[in-house]
């Protein structure tokens, strides 16, 4: 048996076999190496065929390379957003260095369907594990906004998140997110919470879902827990109501409403909203 002691050392000069007869890439060669290509009938009419195809696919139109910038770009936002190199590599089963190469402008043009492939890539598909976390607030919060009447346009431009994630999330295609995207999407609901939107398609959506809606959460609470519920529970009493209850009370003690507001811990604002909500709730149970 022989060892690994006895075994030959490997030849430095050693080459993978050179491709067939009658293929492009034996008529080409390999330059890099100094091989030079092959001239053989069988290697010369391979070759023909390769430039009468790439003609024709020039003069159509539909050339073979298209430049690598938006290519580049969209790996880019992939990586910002959190996707990993290795996730990527294997989404597009091609090299690092493939993806070096169009990262950093060293290719400036690469193959059609290469392009194709990496604009075809979603976030959701190429999150790296380590850097990822559950996705429940992430879907309630893009819902609730929804619920306030914004669009996933709207509320992917403001969070600084690609639309089609945005949409993944309302619904609910994905169970994790990378930290930064659950990160801008809590900045992004932080501020749209109270800036009710307009667009009454993404309310009716969200009706039609079930889906509560900012204030609600905000009375509530654990729209990142997900054994936190989504509807009212039965028998329960929402924040907004004890608040407007221990106000009206402290009031008729002769506090102030700022005052009232004070010693119940919350603002001003925050005390006149849940005393309109409380009897708007009262007008609608005794209609």
């Amino acid at each position: 048996m022989t060892t690994t002691a006895q075994r030959a050392p490997r030849n430095k000069g050693f080459r993978s076999p050179l491709a067939p007869h009658g293929t492009t890439a034996r008529a080409k060669g390999r330059p890099q190496q100094g091989i030079s290509g092959c001239g053989c009938d069988r290697c010369a009419a391979a070759a023909r065929r390769y430039d009468k195809w790439r003609r024709l696919r020039n003069g159509t139109g539909d050339t073979l390379t298209v430049p690598a910038a938006p290519a580049a770009e969209h790996l880019r936002a992939l990586m910002a957003d959190g996707a990993g190199w290795t996730q990527i590599r294997t989404a597009l089963n091609c090299s690092t260095s493939t993806i070096s190469n169009i990262l950093n402008g060293t290719t400036p043009r690469v193959r059609r369907a290469t392009a194709d492939k990496i604009l075809a890539l979603e976030l959701t598909t190429v999150l790296a594990g380590r850097r990822t976390t559950d996705a429940t607030g992430s879907i309630r919060r893009v819902r609730a906004l929804q619920a306030a009447g914004h669009t996933c346009k709207i509320i992917g431009d403001t969070a600084g998140v690609d639309h089609t994630v945005i949409h993944a999330l309302v619904n609910a295609r994905t169970a994790e997110v990378s930290r930064s995207v659950a990160d801008r999407i809590t900045t992004a609901y932080d501020q749209l919470a109270t800036a009710p939107g307009s667009n009454v398609r993404a309310v009716n959506r969200a009706a039609r879902g079930g889906w509560p809606d900012p204030t609600w959460w905000e009375d509530w609470g654990g729209i990142d827990d997900p054994d936190a519920p989504e509807s009212e529970p039965a028998g329960a009493t929402p924040r907004y109501l004890a608040v407007a209850e221990d106000a009206e009370w402290l009031e008729r003690q002769g506090y102030t409403r700022t005052q009232a507001a004070e010693r119940l811990g919350v603002t001003r604002d925050g005390v006149q909203k849940a005393i309109s909500r409380a009897r708007k709730r009262q007008q609608r149970e005794a209609a």
